[in-house]
């Protein structure tokens, strides 16, 4: 799970979630609660409910943190909040690649984060997953929530495969007919998963991702 480092950061909603909480310090600025350390407060909230659940700061773009934590394990469901733009999201699923299976869930929050989903085709994230992963074989779309995209892995990965797909991507990404057809599946599997459209797509998330083949 990638969860802003387990900081709160300079983000402002976080601060605002914490503000009047036994976790925030009313004598301390915002600026020196951007280093509130946010480990605690999530094990505080998920261990009554799931008390084996033991989580650990790791840096995702490390990849010897990653496999000294992960080794000889295997991830089920993989869950990042990390990524806004297809490069990021691609480093995520590279660096915890060779501890999925066939079969392991793939969660992408913010998938459809408005300020970027109008984004240019190469480092659209949306374009990205259903223009090259989906279309690979290497995702299943399996749900939308909100902003959250759901996807089932169809086939073992490694480190190496997802950054070529992502190459691939950038040099595809350029082809007017690749972009279309991209943003054509990425509509298709929204209507097919939500047969009433909430207005938040409807209005919103559909015409913006229309536009960013224009760029």
């Amino acid at each position: 799970i990638g969860f802003d480092a387990f900081k709160a950061g300079f983000i402002g909603s976080n601060a605002a979630k914490l503000r009047g909480t036994r976790w925030w310090d009313p004598k301390k600025t915002d600026y020196e609660m951007k280093e509130l350390d946010l480990l605690p407060i999530y094990n505080f909230n998920v261990q009554d409910v799931y008390p084996t659940v033991r989580a650990q700061r790791v840096n995702f773009r490390e990849h010897r943190e990653v496999d000294s934590k992960l080794s000889g394990t295997t991830v089920d469901v993989f869950i990042t909040d990390a990524a806004k733009s297809a490069a990021p999201l691609a480093q995520d699923i590279g660096a915890v690649a060779p501890y999925l299976r066939p079969g392991s869930i793939l969660v992408f929050a913010d998938f459809f984060f408005t300020n970027t989903v109008d984004s240019p085709p190469a480092v659209n994230q949306v374009l990205f997953v259903f223009g090259q992963l989906v279309s690979s074989g290497m995702l299943r779309l399996l749900g939308l929530t909100g902003s959250y995209g759901y996807f089932l892995l169809m086939r073992g990965v490694s480190r190496d495969s997802v950054s070529r797909l992502m190459h691939q991507w950038e040099l595809k990404a350029k082809i007017g007919a690749v972009c279309k057809n991209a943003t054509v599946a990425s509509i298709k599997a929204m209507s097919s998963l939500l047969p009433e459209t909430p207005k938040r797509y409807s209005d919103k998330i559909i015409p913006k991702l229309r536009r960013a083949c224009r760029q």
